[in-house]
């Protein structure tokens, strides 16, 4: 998008003048047991991914790297090009502060999206929609769970305690 109008920018054949890098990443942050009462160690479930620590935070980062992108830019050679490798923009914040994030190279904004949440997983195509995006996020009611469950130590991916969202979106472009 064009950050002064706000518009759509295309080449001229129609495919987008991609600008920016956008990145959603789920993450503990640092000192998160002073966040929530309590340290949780977390661990792998099925899958790899830690599906017993419902303390992460969601955060999107807006990523323009190398030199800067303008809408006002030639499509042909100035497309941003795809972060190739994403591991140092991984980064745990302090707590709910965001400042550091917002310091690193390229990086024009850190945003906390949402805070306390189990699982955030996003897949793109399926046999029947190569173009699906499914999205499926969980968060747990934690102050219900304690005392009845192991919080931090046992599979919270779904059960009486887990709130599960899914979506499913299938982009037309």
């Amino acid at each position: 998008m064009d950050r002064a109008s706000g518009d759509f920018v295309s080449k001229p054949d129609g495919s987008p003048f991609w600008q920016r890098n956008v990145l959603y990443y789920l993450v503990v942050p640092n000192a998160h047991q002073n966040l929530s009462g309590f340290d949780c160690p977390g661990g792998m479930g099925a899958g790899g991914f830690d599906d017993r620590c419902p303390h992460k935070m969601l955060i999107r980062k807006v990523i323009d790297g190398g030199v800067a992108t303008t809408a006002l830019g030639n499509p042909d050679t100035d497309a941003e090009t795809l972060i190739s490798d994403i591991t140092p923009y991984l980064t745990r914040p302090t707590g709910y502060d965001l400042a550091l994030l917002s310091s690193e190279a390229g990086v024009e904004t850190a945003e906390l999206i949402a805070a306390r949440l189990l699982w955030f997983e996003v897949t793109v195509g399926s046999p029947k929609m190569p173009t699906e995006i499914h999205i499926d996020l969980r968060a747990v009611a934690i102050k219900d769970a304690q005392g009845k469950v192991a919080v931090g130590t046992v599979p919270l991916g779904s059960g009486q305690f887990t709130a599960n969202r899914v979506l499913s979106i299938v982009p037309m472009n």
